[in-house]
């Protein structure tokens, strides 16, 4: 949407000269948008490496879900495994907890109490 036309530019006829149209939208674009309204703040090391962690999880998600189609089985899952073992690594550098096992490790002492556990309900 363009921003409305200040009707003092105007001649006589109605007619808005090139020059005075560009001057009175870059005076509504100074006004509705002041310096540094579009600056996006500076991205932290954390937050950099959440969007990676993201972005390769999801390209792993595609290289699996090729490889179950029949696709370059072997190549597409050994990309894979090599992809979330650079997921690990990052998230080992973002999430660390002490405790805990690395993401894809499970336990069966957690996971069998997990499952015989009585449901609370509230």
């Amino acid at each position: 949407m363009r921003p409305s036309i200040d009707h003092t530019i105007l001649s006589p006829s109605g007619h808005v000269s090139k020059r005075a149209r560009a001057a009175a939208i870059k005076r509504e674009a100074a006004r509705l948008f002041p310096p540094g309204f579009w600056d996006e703040p500076e991205r932290t090391d954390e937050e950099k490496r959440a969007d990676e962690v993201v972005s390769l999880k999801r390209h792993a998600a595609t290289l699996r879900d090729l490889a179950a189609c029949g696709m370059n089985t072997r190549r597409y899952n050994s990309e894979a495994d090599k992809i979330d073992a650079r997921v690990n690594e990052l998230e080992g550098a973002i999430f660390t907890i002490p405790n805990t096992p690395p993401l894809g490790t499970t336990r069966p002492a957690t996971q069998a109490a997990a499952r015989e556990a009585p449901l609370v309900r509230l």
